[in-house]
């Protein structure tokens, strides 16, 4: 577990801009943590790959897509 102070000091520490993690249930398939007005992508994106997880959740799956210019997700029904 961590809170936005912790992560933006391990992404100020090891000069990155985003931490991208997975294998948390997502209902949409993804979700943008402590997204901020002041900046473009937020600190922290869950990506869940698996639409209606053990039959049980009924959630969407995504993938994330990253180029130069900008990321998007495409979500998946099951």
């Amino acid at each position: 577990m961590y809170g936005l102070k912790g992560l933006l000091n391990f992404l100020n520490r090891n000069d990155l801009i985003c931490l991208v993690r997975a294998h948390q249930v997502m209902e949409e398939g993804f979700k943008l943590h402590y997204f901020m007005q002041n900046i473009d992508l937020p600190p922290c994106i869950t990506v869940f790959s698996a639409p209606n997880y053990c039959d049980a959740y009924q959630n969407k799956a995504s993938i994330l897509k990253i180029n130069e210019e900008n990321i998007c997700f495409e979500q998946f029904e099951y």
